[in-house]
């Protein structure tokens, strides 16, 4: 859960729950998915939802849409998937190997797939390798040219960038950062928010769209902050403002020029002693939510500034 996402879903007891700016369900829709399935994309009305389960990726369509229904197709691993214009999905998946260490075989991930598949027959189109191992992809579409950004991230090992495109039922793949992490449009879709990557510590900074170049890094002067100090959570509140994670539980608001940052104050009785930011997500320009992690439990609170 990570930048500024709208529409926002669930996939809880059975049901896909569409969601409003304060997190609350405005809309359910019963489906038919077995335990452990996991909520990948879905339509705002709800009428297709997409999901991984059993090491297959499911798109389950109500009978009234007058397309066809359901229809599954093996993809195991699926981790992240977006509606594109044209009755066109994209997908990413690891790719599986088995390794011999020791005299032990074991399974792991190895490269990683992004698939172009056509939505209503869920036939595949194109299909490319990303350069990646061992990674998990989060994927951050743009609010209106189509462009859908890649962030797959290895663990320790970084994190790389990609810039992907469906061109003519054809996917242009293209790299467009190291060792950063992508997080968030702006909701205007002029500026990119990157993070840096716990192993390669740097200032958060806001790139232009879609030239990537950089037009404003964190201002820190006044902060005492440096680049071991901020975290790969952050995000954009509206088009004016971001919010940004730092390292000690701490969040910062500052401008969308990276300026005038100030402490937001997170109160004990909500947070609790000892607790852990999970991830952000801008849901207004005045409000965000936020995942906690605490000793014993996880838990999502919404904030309003």
């Amino acid at each position: 859960m990570s930048g500024w996402v709208a529409p926002r879903f669930r996939l809880f007891d059975g049901a896909i729950e569409a969601l409003d700016e304060v997190l609350v369900p405005t809309r359910r829709r019963i489906l038919p998915v077995p335990s452990g399935a996991s909520l990948l994309a879905a339509s705002p009305d709800l009428a297709e939802v997409l999901v991984t389960a059993g090491g297959e990726l499911a798109l389950l369509r109500e009978p009234a849409r007058g397309i066809g229904g359901t229809w599954r197709r093996p993809l195991r691993g699926a981790d992240s998937a977006t509606l594109l214009a044209g009755d066109r999905l994209l997908v990413t998946a690891p790719n599986f190997e088995q390794v011999t260490h020791a005299g032990r075989s074991y399974e792991t991930k190895s490269d990683h797939r992004v698939v172009l598949l056509d939505k209503v027959a869920g036939a595949v189109l194109d299909e490319a390798v990303l350069d990646v191992t061992d990674a998990g992809a989060e994927a951050i579409p743009h609010p209106t040219d189509g462009a859908v950004v890649l962030d797959l991230g290895e663990g320790q090992d970084g994190s790389t960038v990609y810039v992907v495109r469906d061109v003519g039922d054809r996917l242009d793949v293209r790299l467009a950062l190291r060792d950063v992490v992508a997080a968030s449009f702006s909701p205007d879709g002029k500026r990119l928010l990157v993070l840096p990557h716990p192993s390669y510590p740097a200032l958060p900074r806001v790139l232009d769209w879609p030239s990537l170049d950089v037009i404003a890094t964190t201002d820190v002067g006044t902060t005492g902050l440096g680049p071991d100090d901020f975290d790969l959570y952050g995000c954009f509140l509206g088009d004016d403002h971001v919010l940004l994670s730092v390292y000690e539980d701490g969040l910062w608001i500052a401008r969308t020029d990276l300026t005038r940052l100030v402490p937001v104050v997170l109160p004990k009785e909500i947070t609790g002693e000892e607790f852990e930011i999970g991830a952000v997500m801008g849901l207004s320009s005045r409000s965000f939510a936020l995942k906690l992690w605490r000793p014993d439990h996880e838990v999502t609170t919404v904030w309003r500034i």
